[in-house]
C-alpha cells in the first residue's frame, strides 16, 4: 500500500511541476530593427524565447517566424490577428531571401489555419505556414519579404494593401534552459 501512495503522490508532483534541462539551441535569431522581438509560446526557450519579429501593419499584429530543425526544409511561420476580419494573404508573392547567395525563394507549400473571435480572444487570427524547398542547414542569413500587395488588411471602412515589410534573421546557436509544464 505505501508502495502505492508513493507512486501516486510522485505522479501528481510531476504532473502538477515544471520540468527545466539545459539544452543548446541553433534557430533563427530576429534582428530587432525590423520589428519587436516576441515570444511565440509562454513555455519553452528562456534565453532565446523571443524567436519571431512583430510588427503591427495597418492595425493588425504580424508575427513572423522561421522554423530551424536540422537537415529539414525551411518553414516560416506568419501570424495575423486583426480585429474586424480575416486578413487576405497571396503566398506567391511571399519570398525569402538568401543573404548568401542573393537567390529568392519562393513557398513550394503552404498551410492555412483560422480562429474566429470569441469571448476571450475578441480578434480574428490566422497563422500561414510556408515550406520552402531548401534545407536550414544551407541558410545562414534570411531575408523574408512580404511584398506591397501580398496582405490585404481590413479595417473599419477599407482594405488597405500593406506595403512592402522585410524581416531579417540570422541562424545562431546559444546555451539555454528548456522548461516545460502540463500547464503550458
Amino acid at each position: 500500500m505505501k508502495r502505492y501512495l508513493l507512486l501516486i503522490i510522485s505522479l501528481l508532483t510531476m504532473l502538477a511541476g515544471c520540468v527545466a534541462y539545459p539544452v543548446t539551441r541553433t534557430y533563427y535569431e530576429p534582428n530587432p530593427n525590423d520589428g519587436d522581438p516576441a515570444a511565440i509560446s509562454g513555455c519553452g526557450y528562456h534565453t532565446t524565447k523571443n524567436d519571431s519579429l512583430e510588427r503591427v501593419i495597418d492595425g493588425a499584429t504580424i508575427h513572423v517566424m522561421p522554423e530551424y530543425v536540422d537537415g529539414e526544409d525551411l518553414k516560416v511561420t506568419i501570424s495575423i490577428k486583426n480585429e474586424f476580419e480575416y486578413v487576405d494573404v497571396y503566398p506567391g508573392k511571399i519570398f525569402v531571401k538568401d543573404v548568401a547567395s542573393g537567390n529568392k525563394l519562393y513557398p513550394s507549400d503552404t498551410s492555412v489555419t483560422m480562429q474566429m473571435p470569441s469571448k476571450h480572444m475578441p480578434f480574428y487570427r490566422q497563422w500561414v505556414t510556408f515550406s520552402f524547398p531548401v534545407s536550414v542547414n544551407e541558410l545562414d542569413e534570411l531575408y523574408i519579404t512580404i511584398p506591397t500587395g501580398s496582405l490585404v488588411i481590413p479595417n473599419l471602412s477599407t482594405k488597405n494593401e500593406a506595403s512592402a515589410v522585410h524581416f531579417r534573421f540570422n541562424k545562431t546557436k546559444k546555451a539555454d534552459f528548456y522548461y516545460n509544464s502540463i500547464n503550458c
